[in-house]
């Protein structure tokens, strides 16, 4: 598991999931489709966080920060 790629993967379909909710047809079943594959991206990072995995970067505090 590449933590790293899950969560530019979650990204990723979910902006694809705003622009076509966004647009003035959107195609459900891509919707669903999409909907189904970026749920099981969060399960599987979720999953992998809770067993001791290391979180990918971007949730990383920066040293300064709160």
């Amino acid at each position: 598991m590449d933590p790293e790629e899950n969560y530019r993967q979650q990204v990723e379909l979910a902006g694809r999931i705003a622009r076509e909710g966004d647009s003035e047809s959107p195609n459900k079943e891509k919707l669903a489709e999409w909907g189904e594959e970026l749920s099981g991206l969060v399960i599987a990072l979720n999953e992998w966080v809770s067993r001791g995995g290391f979180v990918p970067r971007v949730f990383e505090r920066k040293e300064g920060t709160k």
